[in-house]
């Protein structure tokens, strides 16, 4: 699986996405417009479930604070902090701070 190519496929879907939503900003306040924001939403957490299984099958860790996970990226030589929610571990420590 070429993951370079699905993470570049993934963010130019958010971009889409993003501007969609903006475009959807323009539009007079309606049944539609909510119709169209809701299904915005949907596809955003749908985007973001996606990036979270590729981040997992390269390797990464996620954070288990919220759904749909974030990535942890390294903050220090032994501290990982979520990218969405900031909330971190420390490698070696008895408890990750975070949790449901």
């Amino acid at each position: 699986m070429d993951f370079i190519a699905l993470k570049e496929g993934i963010t130019a879907a958010y971009t889409a996405v993003k501007t969609i939503k903006g475009v959807k900003e323009m539009l007079p306040d309606s049944a539609e417009k909510k119709e169209i924001s809701e299904s915005l939403d949907t596809a955003l957490e749908q985007l973001k479930i996606a990036e979270a299984k590729v981040a997992q099958e390269l390797g990464f860790e996620l954070c288990d604070r919220h759904f749909p996970p974030g990535i942890m990226i390294q903050a220090s030589k032994n501290e990982y902090r979520c990218r969405d929610c900031g909330e971190g571990y420390t490698l070696g420590a008895t408890t990750q701070s975070g949790g449901y």
